[in-house]
């Protein structure tokens, strides 16, 4: 891992205390920020940070993590095989919010207000506004490839843009809350573009 402290002109390594055993998920795989915590999933857990990376505890070794997202004060967590954990004490202890319909990877996540979505690489998005008690499983028919990103712009206001990444195409949608009965339209704007990740500026 690398850090930059002049919008990237110089790079430092930064990865005292991560722990890389190369397996099936090497490496780190995603951030996330709470306050001034900044948390990393990689294939051998979720580490924390609260120096602006230059040292990382474990918080959890057990979860091969794929995803991170924060929503309040909780953290989230996606995994291979459909799994995802929630931390109410910043990674201390986990509990799964799994859709029972879920069996794909967990490869991103977005939040908007106290909505959460969830992206998979079995073509299909799930969305929660209940911290994970109840899930709402999203599908367009014009989505038919593996969720690789997920970002919102711009970030707070009643009708977001998403931004869907998959494994060829790119989307961007009008995002409608989590509520029963609605789902995201998905017009492709790109063609084989293969993203891994996003991320938004102010």
């Amino acid at each position: 891992m690398y850090r930059s402290t002049d919008n990237g002109t110089h790079w430092q390594e930064a990865d005292s205390g991560l722990i890389n055993n190369l397996g099936f998920y090497p490496g780190v795989r995603t951030f996330a920020f709470s306050d001034t915590d900044i948390f990393a999933g990689t294939g051998d857990g979720v580490f924390r940070s609260t120096n602006n990376g230059a040292n990382w505890t474990a918080v959890n070794t057990s979860i091969e993590d794929l995803s991170l997202a924060v929503i309040g004060s909780d953290l989230i967590a996606g995994t291979p095989y459909g799994w995802i954990y929630l931390s109410t004490n910043n990674g201390t202890t986990w509990n799964s919010i799994r859709p029972d319909s879920l069996y794909s990877d967990v490869t991103s996540f977005a939040v908007i207000g106290s909505d959460l979505i969830a992206g998979t690489d079995g073509d299909e998005i799930y969305c929660s506004s209940n911290d994970g008690t109840n899930w709402l499983h999203t599908y367009d028919q014009h989505f038919e490839s593996h969720v690789l990103a997920l970002a919102v712009m711009p970030n707070g206001i009643q009708s977001p843009h998403l931004f869907m990444a998959t494994r060829f195409d790119f989307f961007i949608a009008l995002l409608i809350p989590a509520i029963p009965g609605r789902h995201c339209r998905l017009p492709n704007i790109m063609k084989y573009i293969r993203l891994l990740s996003m991320a938004r500026t102010s």
